[in-house]
Order: structure tokens, then C-alpha cells, then sequence
């Protein structure tokens, strides 16, 4: 998926040795109380040709990885009014309706997109009432740390699919290879470490590791957000200013 340096390419390669071991689940569909703990996490409609994964942070804003905002037929970028977050969707219904109002990725990623970089954050409608409490953003996850992975994968678009028991087994800057797996329509997905008051956002998958047709399915790559967080938040605010 991306053009890597030797030394990107050494550390998706080799996980260190010394990690403490998790036990993954295997993926699946959500428990009710999976779907109300996590239903900050929501399935992102992109202008009817797809979708990825996106998580509430706050009130009016959802994360998710940057190419999912880029149209793959015309590498186009979808206007924010084209986007549509739809936390807790299960089954044809969602805790909220919130749509796009503006959307930015962090600067220079179209230029020379890599993996640390694939990061995009939306402004979405007003709080809706029914809205979940957002999945506050952690600042870090250590090689060793227990992560769940939480998604709208292709082959499951319609409720939300978890799979615990995964963990960080290196870190590269903001680089973090995992044990979760990936597959199409995970781009996006949070990895949720369980902190003392909830849940906490440390990472944002985007991309597959070793995956090979016809699957597409691999080791899952994410990004972790909490130093990017500050610089797109201005870049929206510039945006909406500039209106």
C-alpha cells in the first residue's frame, strides 16, 4: 500500500523479542453491550461508493485514516458534505445521523503519503440527542500493550465487529504493528486499549500487513493520532474560517 524506507520496511518485518504474548479472539460480531460500551465507533459513508471506520472523539468530531477521504476511482478528495458518520450503526440503525461539515487530513499527506501521516479528522453536524460519549484519545501504546480492535469491515458492513485480546508488538514513531487483523473497509478502525475510566483510542488501522489476494486480509497497521490531533483541529478551524 505504501512506498516504504528500508527501515519502515525492517520494522514492519521483525517484531522485537521480549513482547509479552496476547491471545487474540478471533474477530466477530458484537454483543449488545459490546455495541452500547462502543458505540462511539460508527461506520463512515463515503458519498455511496463505500465506507470506512470512524470513531467519535468529541462531540463533533470523528477520526479516521486520511485515504479513506480520497475517491479511489479519481483520487478525487470526497467533500466533507459527502460524508456520513454513522455511530453505533448495527443493523440499519445508528445512535446518530452526523454528517460532514468539514474534513482534514494532516498536511502533506497527498503530497507523499505514508503510513505515520494517514490521518484525517471530520467536522460533524451539531450533537445529535441519542449521540454516544466520545472515545477520549490516549497518548501512547507501548509494545506489549492489550489492544481491541472495533470495525465495518467488508464482509461485515451491516454491526460492528471486535476483536480483543490483540496487542502492539512494536512501535516506530507513531507506528504501531499488531496482532489485530485487517481486512478491506477496516481503514479507519480504532485500536481501543481499556483505561481506568473507559475506554481510550491509542491507534487508527490503515493498512493490512502481508496481505495477499484474493483476502486482502493481513497483521493490522495503525497509526497512533494523539501528537497529529492539534495540527488538524487548526487546519479545521482554518477551513471553516476561510468560509
Amino acid at each position: 500500500m505504501y512506498l516504504a524506507s528500508r527501515l519502515l520496511a525492517a520494522f514492519l518485518a521483525v517484531a522485537p523479542l521480549g513482547v509479552p504474548s496476547a491471545s487474540a479472539e478471533a474477530r466477530g460480531l458484537s454483543s449488545e453491550a459490546q455495541a452500547q460500551r462502543y458505540a462511539a465507533v460508527g461506520r463512515l459513508n463515503l458519498g455511496g461508493q463505500g465506507h470506512c471506520t470512524a470513531t467519535l472523539i468529541a462531540p463533533d468530531l470523528a477520526l479516521t485514516a486520511a485515504h479513506c477521504l480520497v475517491n479511489p476511482r479519481t483520487g478525487a478528495i470526497w467533500r466533507a458534505e459527502r460524508l456520513t458518520f454513522l455511530p453505533g450503526w448495527r443493523m440499519g440503525e445508528a445512535a446518530a445521523v452526523l454528517r460532514g461539515r468539514a474534513a482534514a487530513m494532516v498536511e502533506g499527506f497527498l503530497d507523499m503519503p505514508g503510513p505515520s501521516e494517514d490521518l484525517a479528522l471530520i467536522r460533524v453536524t451539531e450533537r445529535a440527542e441519542g449521540a454516544p460519549s466520545p472515545i477520549p484519545v490516549a497518548g501512547t501504546a507501548s509494545p506489549g500493550t492489550v489492544v481491541s480492535a472495533l470495525s465495518y469491515g467488508r464482509d461485515r458492513g451491516e454491526a460492528l465487529s471486535v476483536q480483543s485480546g490483540c496487542a502492539v508488538v512494536a512501535r516506530q514513531g507513531r507506528l504501531l504493528r499488531t496482532t489485530c487483523d485487517a481486512l478491506p473497509g477496516i481503514s479507519g478502525a480504532p485500536l481501543i486499549q481499556e483505561g481506568v475510566d473507559g475506554p481510550e483510542l491509542v491507534g487508527v488501522i490503515v493498512a493490512a500487513m502481508g496481505a495477499e489476494a484474493p483476502a486482502l486480509q493481513g497483521a493490522a497497521l495503525a497509526v497512533a493520532p494523539a501528537d497529529l490531533l492539534p495540527a488538524l483541529r487548526r487546519r479545521l478551524d482554518a477551513q471553516e474560517a476561510a468560509r
